[in-house]
């Protein structure tokens, strides 16, 4: 897949555009969504969404391994 980034990056990338903008709270508000909400993404709480990927350029792209194990008898 071309394009991807992995969420560090990404988080990365969000952490120097609220550098930018003068800090969390400025950032927020020029998007026009709460600092706990910019806060919760920066911190890992939640993914990069909404206003905040809309503004960065970005779409989630996600995929699901799924592992089996045997169980022994």
């Amino acid at each position: 897949m071309e394009n991807l980034i992995t969420e560090q990056d990404a988080v990365e990338q969000l952490r120097a555009l609220c550098e930018e903008h003068g800090g969390v709270s400025a950032f927020a508000e020029k998007i026009g969504v709460t600092v706990s909400a910019v806060s919760h993404q920066l911190n890992g709480h939640r993914p990069i969404q909404g206003k905040v990927a809309e503004f960065m350029g970005l779409t989630i792209h996600r995929e699901t391994t799924i592992l089996y194990k045997k169980v022994s008898s």
